[in-house]
């Protein structure tokens, strides 16, 4: 892989759609609900904040983000297909606080680009790609997600998500 890694992660939370009044400031919608946004915004804290991390947030667009983050987090519109898959590419690994999200693809596409995962331990499904230690760590709050950052910051490179997707 000869992309250069620009960011720490990528979380994909795209805008809901505008209603009838033509309007989309950040209400909530089927987007925010099924890619978990409240809890998102209260890791994107710890992950500014106490880690430092830097990342890509796609959608969002007419979000606030919080402001010790607004110099780590690039937000952007909803991509084009291969557009996105080159900024993917510049992430070192992938966020993913989703719950009610049946099985994203994101997870496999990411794992198959050799990136780590961190993921909802309560996500429906696309947990049965996240192994410890090997594709992923697994988190369910803003209050243990430190512990999984932890691991994946420091031990990034023994992780083999690419070779066990392969492999399994």
């Amino acid at each position: 892989n000869t992309i250069i890694k620009k960011y720490d992660f990528l979380y994909i939370c795209l805008d809901d759609k505008k209603g009838l009044d033509n309007n989309n400031d950040c209400k909530p919608g089927w987007q925010s609900y099924n890619r978990n946004w409240e809890l998102a915004k209260k890791c994107l804290k710890v992950m500014c904040s106490k880690h430092n991390l830097k990342g890509i947030v796609v959608g969002r667009t007419k979000c606030k983000i919080d402001n010790v983050c607004s110099d780590k987090i690039k937000v952007l519109p909803f991509l084009p297909y291969w557009e996105f898959q080159k900024i993917m590419q510049e992430c070192k690994f992938l966020f993913v606080p989703n719950i009610s999200d049946a099985s994203p693809r994101v997870i496999t596409e990411a794992i198959c680009y050799n990136m780590p995962v961190i993921v909802n331990y309560n996500i429906l499904g696309g947990w049965q790609n996240v192994i410890p230690g090997v594709t992923g760590e697994f988190f369910t709050n803003e209050h243990n997600i430190s512990s999984a950052l932890y691991k994946l910051i420091h031990n990034r490179h023994s992780y083999k998500p690419r070779a066990w997707f392969v492999e399994n």
